[in-house]
């Protein structure tokens, strides 16, 4: 479950600090290798150039209500889920991203991090959650026994524990405001999507010298226009405003001010995310940065799979052109995964996926570090 539009009165500790090194070079980045056409930004998914108009009917992909947005993402990179890449480390290649935040939805203790979890659940996700389950008596003898335990390692432990975890995932969403839209302009999307698609097409026919078989074109066109439906939703994904601040406030105001005491425990002692951290504060500013939200494309494609299937495309493939055999096997195996867009059409009556688009950064989390 995704709550969107967060809106909670919260009391912030934030600290005005100079930008630093990191800001300024990934405000370099939006500069110089952000992909513009026309005024606007365009997506290159596989064979397909999708203008962010089309998309989100804007031109870009910026995430909102973050100042500092990466760079347009160069190919198409698969998300698990719309907030996979939320709370990640990015270091240096978009497709490497290391875990950092994100680690508060595993199931082991990390005392830095849980430090900032507690704090946000205490605060801003109780009382969201003491409305919305004001008249479930689990979920209210649930929030006693947290509220009443003494430490925050007991309340992970608590947390975690199997009868408790639809509530533990209603928090985590809580951080994350997900924003779903529809396309904008679905026609000009479904067009440049089955043109990429055609071009899928074009490109095994060229290679085995079938380019000029009008009547195999126009008969594999023909099932992608008739046979092939494209549909889609956009996608802003982004830390909320209240978490972003126990974030700030603990990563600035405390771990800055700790982080030699934090690195002289010995490397054995540390957990995942101690570890993480300590890396992020040495890092070079060229190659790091949290991503505090993303955008993210949705393509679902649907098939009418009594038609777009090997044997069929092998018997159009026949109608219209003389192969061996063993030729004509491998070219309708190629020919049936080229109906999707990433080339891996196996045979499902419908697909979806989510590609990252852009990732995004805050300026008052991208402050800490060596200054």
């Amino acid at each position: 479950m995704y709550i969107t539009n967060l809106r909670v009165a919260y009391n912030t500790h934030k600290t005005s600090k100079p930008k630093n090194m990191r800001q300024a070079t990934l405000l370099l980045l939006v500069i110089c290798l952000t992909t513009i056409s026309n005024g606007q930004q365009v997506y290159k998914l596989f064979n397909a150039k999708l203008k962010s108009s089309d998309i989100n009917g804007t031109n870009n992909f910026f995430v909102k209500n973050l100042p500092l947005t990466s760079r347009l993402a160069y190919d198409a990179m698969l998300s698990k889920t719309p907030t996979y890449w939320v709370g990640k480390v990015w270091v240096g290649n978009l497709r490497q991203p290391r875990n950092f935040l994100d680690l508060s939805n595993e199931l082991a203790y990390h005392p830095l991090l849980d430090s900032i979890d507690m704090d946000f659940y205490a605060t801003t996700a109780m009382k969201i959650t003491d409305t919305l389950y004001a008249n479930d008596s689990a979920y209210l003898k649930f929030a006693d026994e947290f509220s009443a335990l003494p430490n925050n390692q007991q309340k992970k432990n608590f947390l975690i524990k199997r009868a408790n975890r639809k509530y533990f995932d209603t928090w985590n969403n809580l951080k994350i405001i997900v924003d779903e839209s529809p396309i904008t302009n679905t026609t000009n999307f479904e067009r440049e999507i089955k043109l990429g698609i055609k071009l899928n097409i074009d490109t095994i026919l060229l290679s085995k010298n079938l380019q000029g078989n009008a009547g195999l074109k126009a008969a594999l066109y023909n099932m992608i226009d008739q046979d092939v439906e494209i549909t889609g939703a956009y996608y802003d994904v982004r830390y909320s405003t209240e978490y972003i601040s126990k974030i700030v406030y603990y990563m600035i105001d405390d771990y800055n001010k700790n982080i030699q005491a934090i690195k002289s425990n010995a490397t054995k002692q540390r957990d995942q995310f101690t570890n993480a951290l300590i890396n992020f504060w040495d890092s070079d500013y060229n190659e790091t940065a949290v991503i505090a939200g993303s955008t993210l494309l949705q393509l679902t494609t649907k098939y009418n799979v009594s038609r777009i299937n090997k044997p069929n495309i092998g018997a159009t493939i026949a109608a219209n052109a003389q192969l061996p055999k063993l030729e004509l096997a491998k070219l309708s195996g190629d020919l049936t995964a080229a109906f999707a867009i990433d080339k891996k059409f196996t045979g499902s009556a419908a697909t979806t996926n989510y590609y990252c688009l852009t990732y995004a950064y805050d300026n008052q989390i991208e402050s800490f570090g060596n200054q």
